[in-house]
C-alpha cells in the first residue's frame, strides 16, 4: 500500500506542477527555476569575472569553469574522501579549536601536534604565530581543483566560487598556487606573509550552491 500511496502522491504533485506552470508561469519560474545554460551564464559575467563550480564526488572532483570567452569541465583524481581529509587538515590548522570541539580524529590530532611543536621559541629568537599551516596540502588541494582550469582564468580578477560538501567549509583564499619548498616552515610569519595565496590573484566571492 505504501508504494501505491507514493505513486499517487507523485502523480498529484505532477498535476499541481502542470497547473502552476499553465496558470501562474511567473510564480512557477520563481519557485522552480530551470538550470541556466552556459551561454546565458557567460552573458551575465563581466570580462574580468569567472564562475568556478567545484563538486567532489566518489570518482573524482568535477570542476567547471566559465568565463565570457570560454568554458571547461574536467574531472580530477581527487575523490570525496581525499578532498574531505585535506579540507579537515587545513581547517584544523586554521582553528585547532575546531578539531577539539568536533572530535576530529587523526587529522585534528596531527594538526594539534604540529601546533605544539611550533609554539616553543626557535633558535635565533624568530617569532612564531602558533600552529603551523600546511602549505603543502593547501597547494595540493589547489592543484586538484583550480589547477586544471587555471589557464582559462588568464585576465580574470574576480572569481565566483560555488562548492558543495566539505569544500563549502573552507575559504578558497587559503589555497596556494605554487608548490612550497619541502622544508617550508608553515608557522613562520615571513613565510606566510610571502606565500602565493590564491587571494593574491583574484577577488574571491563564495556563492551558495
Amino acid at each position: 500500500r505504501a508504494a501505491g500511496d507514493f505513486l499517487f502522491l507523485g502523480m498529484l504533485a505532477g498535476q499541481v506542477d502542470r497547473l502552476l506552470r499553465e496558470r501562474f508561469p511567473e510564480y512557477f519560474a520563481m519557485v522552480s527555476p530551470d538550470a541556466i545554460g552556459t551561454a546565458e551564464l557567460q552573458a551575465l559575467l563581466r570580462d574580468d569575472e569567472a564562475l568556478l563550480l567545484v563538486v567532489a564526488g566518489r570518482r573524482g572532483t568535477h570542476v567547471h569553469a566559465v568565463t565570457r570567452r570560454g568554458a571547461r569541465w574536467v574531472r580530477t583524481e581527487w575523490d570525496y574522501h581525499r578532498v574531505e581529509a585535506a579540507v579537515e587538515r587545513l581547517r584544523c590548522d586554521l582553528d585547532p579549536g575546531h578539531c577539539r570541539a568536533s572530535g576530529s580524529g587523526g587529522v585534528g590530532e596531527s594538526a594539534a601536534a604540529r601546533g605544539a611543536q611550533r609554539t616553543d621559541p626557535p633558535a635565533g629568537g624568530r617569532r612564531r604565530l602558533g600552529p603551523a599551516f600546511d602549505l603543502h596540502t593547501a597547494y595540493e588541494l589547489y592543484a586538484g581543483t583550480v589547477g586544471p582550469v587555471r589557464d582559462l582564468l588568464a585576465g580574470i580578477t574576480s572569481l565566483l566560487v560555488v562548492t558543495t560538501g566539505p569544500l563549502s567549509s573552507l575559504p578558497f583564499a587559503v589555497l596556494v598556487t605554487q608548490p612550497p619548498a619541502s622544508d617550508v616552515d608553515g608557522s613562520d610569519p615571513q613565510v606566510l606573509r610571502s606565500a602565493p595565496w590564491l587571494l593574491r590573484d583574484f577577488a574571491i566571492t563564495s556563492l551558495p550552491s
